[in-house]
């Protein structure tokens, strides 16, 4: 219906919401495709702030699905979009689940703190592809 209207950036806004909610009803595919399709449309605009919300929901999905690395270096994109603009996710996604904690624990501190560096230091645009790309 907001496409239909012309508010896309509030379509995009509720497909990350629903990526939320798909998690929690345990469908990890159709959350991945929410957010990519959110993170997509606001990488479009260059709304970065907004960019924030799916590129955790991905971290998320790949923290609880055992792939640690990936969730770290999303981590860490995530980390250097938040240097550059302030903004930051709602806190709504932190009450979710503790993506960083789960990292952590699962990596260790010191090597989920490498990855996660590593993340930070690639280019926005090249985390972005990343978060879009190949989950593995």
């Amino acid at each position: 219906m907001q496409r239909e209207l012309g508010n896309e950036l509030q379509a995009a806004e509720w497909m990350s919401g629903l990526g939320v909610i798909e998690h929690m009803l345990r469908e990890p595919d159709i959350a991945a495709g929410r957010f990519r399709e959110a993170l997509t449309y606001f990488m479009k605009v260059n709304n970065l702030v907004s960019a924030i919300s799916p590129l955790r929901g991905l971290a998320l999905l790949a923290a609880t699905s055992g792939r640690h690395d990936r969730a770290a270096i999303l981590l860490g994109a995530e980390d250097r979009i938040l240097e550059n603009t302030g903004g930051g996710p709602p806190a709504l996604m932190d009450r979710i689940a503790d993506v960083a904690g789960i990292v952590k624990e699962a990596l260790g501190e010191a090597r989920s703190e490498d990855i996660r560096l590593g993340g930070k230091a690639m280019e926005t645009d090249a985390a972005i592809l990343y978060a879009l790309g190949d989950e593995s």
